[in-house]
């Protein structure tokens, strides 16, 4: 059998915790402290859900920074390097880092 997804869980629990609070009348084995902990662990998971959308959307915010950055760290090195390609005699290329051959 698999795995429900995470808003099927959420759904499923929430439904289930609401039922047996309306109908007040639990099943065997199905104890009131079990009804409590079924909704406070619906509510963590949902807390927890929505924490982690927004840590998602930080992280898809700071990745699209990195990415402008390293484009222009690129850019400048790449600019930089033609130049001191143009003045830096070849055998001294390797102590800035240039493995070029020509």
């Amino acid at each position: 059998m698999s795995r429900k997804s995470f808003a099927e869980t959420i759904v499923d629990a929430q439904l289930m915790a609401k039922a047996l609070q309306e109908s007040g009348n639990f099943p065997a084995g199905v104890e009131p402290n079990t009804v409590r902990e079924l909704e406070r662990l619906h509510e963590e998971a949902t807390r927890f859900n929505i924490e982690q959308e927004k840590l998602k959307a930080q992280l898809k915010e700071k990745t699209a920074q990195l990415e402008a950055t390293v484009k222009n760290l690129e850019d400048k090195y790449f600019f930089i390097k033609k130049y001191v390609k143009l003045g830096v005699p070849q055998e001294l290329w390797k102590q800035y880092g240039i493995e070029d051959k020509k």
